[in-house]
């Protein structure tokens, strides 16, 4: 029992101390805070504009239209460029005497001249790309039976011809061939059968006829194998 005289726990009957309100926490304001710093220097100042790149020369336009092409797989005729502007005459010039276009090369045909940019385009597709171009099946013929005749030995069946990118029929071919044998230059073009009878044309000045044969039989045997 509790006396009178001593109250029970004093703390159960005071009164609960008032405490002062919280001061709201001020959020940072990030332009206040950028106001309030010292002024120094940019670490990164804005870089300088690039300056205008130099007009190119009416020679760097043409090789660069050459180099373009070429990437396409094409050559570039000069009797089409001087048709369409006659005043290129001294820029054709220019690049074939200035340095800085050494990579600008030209492939002579029997009816033009046609420019393309190496490393863009090989030398040996330049020249395939110009028969093409012309048109012209028994050179066609000729220089692709030789040089498959010195960079083989291989001979060079007739149906070679019918694929792209010549894509011709066999009566286009065997008139070529006709028209060959009435030609001196074609001379040396001549034709072989395989044992199987597969046509198959190579140059007297680079094999022999039994040569030849040899090579158009085992052709076809490895054929058979594969």
């Amino acid at each position: 029992m509790n006396h009178p005289d001593h109250p029970s726990d004093p703390s159960s009957a005071r009164e609960p101390e008032s405490r002062p309100a919280e001061e709201p926490v001020a959020k940072p304001d990030l332009f206040d805070y950028l106001e309030s710093q010292p002024d120094v220097e940019d670490p990164f100042p804005p870089s300088e504009p690039d300056p205008e790149p130099e007009p190119q020369s009416d020679a760097e336009l043409l090789a660069g239209f050459i180099r373009t092409r070429s990437a396409q797989g094409l050559l570039t005729a000069r009797k089409a460029l001087l048709e369409e502007s006659p005043e290129l005459e001294p820029v054709l010039a220019q690049l074939a005497e200035d340095e800085a276009f050494s990579d600008i090369r030209t492939e002579q045909g029997n009816r033009d001249l046609y420019y393309y940019a190496t490393p863009i385009m090989a030398v040996n597709y330049a020249h395939l790309a110009m028969l093409a171009e012309e048109k012209d099946l028994p050179r066609t013929i000729a220089d692709i039976v030789r040089h498959h005749c010195k960079i083989g030995p291989a001979v060079t069946p007739v149906s070679y011809f019918k694929a792209h990118p010549y894509n011709c029929t066999l009566p286009q071919i065997d008139r070529a061939l006709m028209i060959m044998k009435h030609r001196e230059e074609y001379a040396d073009i001549q034709e072989t059968l395989s044992y199987n009878g597969v046509r198959y044309l190579y140059s007297s000045k680079m094999l022999s006829a039994k040569y030849a044969k040899s090579l158009a039989d085992y052709s076809e045997e490895s054929a058979e194998i594969q």
